[in-house]
């Protein structure tokens, strides 16, 4: 009978460890950093260029477009730069919602900066880093 019992003991002990282990693999998963953040900046510019074609920047307007890749010990994703140029009657501060709804519905922040030649920029950025760098010229 006592044989019996520290196999029923052994068991136990051995299905304990197995849960342990797979919480603490679970628990890992949840706090390990994404490492791929390509999904988010090709979803954000996606979103850009929609939000640009239905303000009714044409590809014209696009004077400069670049897109450099980014890679630190967190992440991995592609930086995208767009500078264009304003036309008659439109500002800067003209997009603004519009990429202000877009940076609230990825989850990124959005930063304006007014620079010293006149023109305006805005980076969405999260704590990883940037995604975008839209600058509007007059």
């Amino acid at each position: 009978m006592a044989h019996h019992e520290e196999r029923k003991d052994g068991l136990l002990v051995k299905i304990y460890i197995l849960v342990l282990f797979l919480l603490g693999i679970a628990l890992w998963l949840s706090f390990a950093p994404s490492n791929n953040r390509l999904s988010v900046d090709l979803e954000l510019n996606k979103r850009i260029e929609s939000s640009l074609l239905a303000a009714g920047v044409e590809q014209s307007d696009v004077v400069k477009q670049y897109q450099k890749e980014k890679d630190t010990a967190k992440a991995k994703w592609i930086e995208f730069n767009k500078t264009i140029k304003l036309s008659e009657g439109k500002t800067a501060e003209s997009f603004e919602s519009s990429l202000r709804s877009v940076a609230r519905s990825l989850k990124l922040g959005l930063r304006k900066t007014e620079n010293p030649d006149g023109s305006v920029t805005y980076d969405f950025f999260d704590k990883i880093g940037k995604y975008a760098v839209l600058t509007f010229v007059k």
